[in-house]
């Protein structure tokens, strides 16, 4: 093995330990790295520009990295940005979480919380498909394999804001001037079971409020 830096931190007292610290301060208009990884060569072995191993069995919380972006600038922020150029056939991942734990607390490939008062839009995940290419563009693709009894959602949302605003559960906008047939919805029950299926399945419980319910309702 080979370490251009290696740095072993045995302490067993209290104190906030540290691996690295990088103290990058000044008012330089020049771009500022923490961190610069770069790789070149040929070679085929596995590249990683960082590589975190928490083997920590005591119960405080973990991080594998840990990213905090505070401050008043107006400039454009990113805890986590992958930019990914490359040109081979390999599968391309962004992001990609691998959980494998058996332990009986939730599990989240990713959890994104928005605490903050700020007035602009809001979202939890953004996908933007650009490409030109033929292939399959999917903006979310889930695939439920697992063999438990419990229910499963393929998308589930739970809209609880007590706010006057408009509530959606799903909504689908179509503005392109493609030829191809166009679906707001489809649904294929593909499944040889004995089990009853629906399609669409609605229920309106709600039993207070003036206002008009409608299982469905087309324009």
């Amino acid at each position: 093995m080979q370490y251009a830096v290696f740095n072993s931190v045995s302490n067993t007292g209290t104190g906030e330990r540290f691996g690295v610290y990088n103290a990058l301060t000044g008012d330089s208009n020049a771009t500022t790295n923490g961190v610069n990884n770069r790789f070149t060569g040929a070679g085929n072995g596995t590249l990683r520009g960082v590589y975190n191993e928490v083997l920590n069995t005591g119960t405080g919380i973990r991080y594998g990295v840990l990213n905090e972006l505070s401050g008043t600038s107006n400039a454009t922020t990113y805890r986590v940005r992958n930019a990914l150029s490359g040109s081979g056939n390999g599968p391309h991942y962004g992001l990609n979480n691998y959980l494998s734990g058996s332990g009986s607390g939730e599990h989240y490939g990713m959890y994104n919380w928005f605490a903050g008062t700020g007035t602009g839009v809001h979202t939890g995940v953004r996908n933007l498909i650009d490409t030109s290419g033929d292939g399959l563009h999917t903006g979310v693709f889930n695939q439920l394999f697992g063999t438990g009894g419990g229910f499963q959602y393929g998308v589930r949302n739970d809209i609880a804001n007590t706010g006057s605003g408009q509530r959606y559960g799903t909504w689908n906008n179509f503005t392109g001037p493609g030829t191809g047939m166009i679906f707001g919805t489809r649904t294929d029950l593909a499944v040889t079971s004995d089990a009853t299926m629906y399609g669409s399945l609605v229920v309106t419980s709600a039993t207070t409020g003036a206002g008009d319910k409608y299982g469905h309702y087309s324009s």
